[in-house]
């Protein structure tokens, strides 16, 4: 509850109002300090109730936390809702994440070991090669901080680190394919995305370096709607 200007208008050595300047209404005003050590005893009533209305005050809350618990590695359902809540922990929009875990689903639909299969030159649901370095740099993250690459808190985990820390290139992508539009595809590009399926094409583009096109022909749609509708059930 907040009070008006009334219930302020005036400090008494002795803990209560013995006099009190008149207001611009040409009433007498009443303290706090009046309310509780009245020497008369009893309760003295201003005009006003002092109250001022707060109701309409609109207080954005952020969403409700959720507690990150290891997930099945063998349940899909349950991989992808760690990622969403992990990445919207880390401060991520829902377009961002939304982008991010879109691009896990088509590439390995959150299963391992589909995604070994699929190309088992390649490891995780990031599908981190040898060729360029990034499963060795996983690797030794995993070792320097006591970390299991195989779980699926580590691969996310490190995932994050990686985008945050120069993991997402720098790259300026057509984004019909064939028109002078551009859009820069790098972390804050991800941060600052307006849609799903924006953010998508910024993942990636910047971080799976893959070749856009083929995630988004008609034979192979990015599933970010998909995620992006879950936020809302």
């Amino acid at each position: 509850m907040e009070l008006n200007d009334e219930w302020e208008n005036m400090i008494s050595e002795v803990g209560y109002a013995e006099t009190a300047e008149l207001n611009e209404a040409g009433v007498e005003g009443i303290t706090m300090e009046a309310i509780l050590f009245c020497k008369h005893g009893g309760f003295i009533y201003p005009d006003t109730s002092g109250y001022i209305p707060t109701d309409n005050i609109i207080i954005d809350e952020p969403e409700e936390e959720q507690e990150l618990i290891e997930p099945d590695a063998s349940d899909p359902e349950a991989v992808k809702k760690y990622m969403c809540l992990f990445f919207r922990s880390k401060g991520l929009s829902r377009e961002a994440v939304a982008g991010i875990v879109g691009n896990v689903q088509s590439e390995c639909s959150f299963n391992l070991a589909e995604a070994k299969r699929i190309n088992p030159n390649r490891f995780g649901l990031f599908q981190w090669g040898n060729s360029d370095g990034r499963l060795q740099a996983f690797n030794k993250w995993a070792k320097d901080n006591g970390r299991d690459i195989n779980l699926i808190s580590a691969q996310c985990e490190y995932a994050y680190e990686e985008m945050k820390n120069g993991g997402m290139l720098s790259v300026i992508l057509d984004v019909n394919e064939n028109n002078s539009s551009e859009l820069m595809c790098n972390y804050t590009a991800l941060e600052n995305a307006k849609s799903p399926e924006e953010a998508a094409k910024i993942f990636a583009t910047s971080f799976e370096r893959c070749y856009t096109r083929y995630y988004f022909d008609s034979d192979r749609k990015m599933h970010y709607d998909d995620i992006q509708a879950s936020f809302e059930r």
